[in-house]
């Protein structure tokens, strides 16, 4: 998140990431494929965090065109 908001890297979102959100908004998901080490590392983080968490990972694009529409990046999962 420091990385993106400096302007350093990009992010792109995936499927761990949006149940993650909705995990985090209070939705009841299924805690599979890693969401449980995710959720453990956040258990100890204080409730402003997680919540910027969320913010982030929900205000994140759904993908960039670089290089002069040469160069598409997304999440194909």
């Amino acid at each position: 998140m420091g990385m993106v908001a400096r302007g350093d890297a990009l992010c792109i979102p995936g499927n761990h990431d949006a149940k993650l959100v909705r995990k985090l908004r209070g939705r009841d998901v299924q805690i599979t494929h890693g969401l449980a080490d995710s959720l453990a590392q956040l258990e100890g983080e204080p409730d402003a965090f997680r919540t910027t968490v969320a913010a982030f990972l929900d205000g994140l694009v759904s993908h960039y065109v670089l290089d002069d529409g040469k160069l598409v990046v997304a999440h194909a999962g």
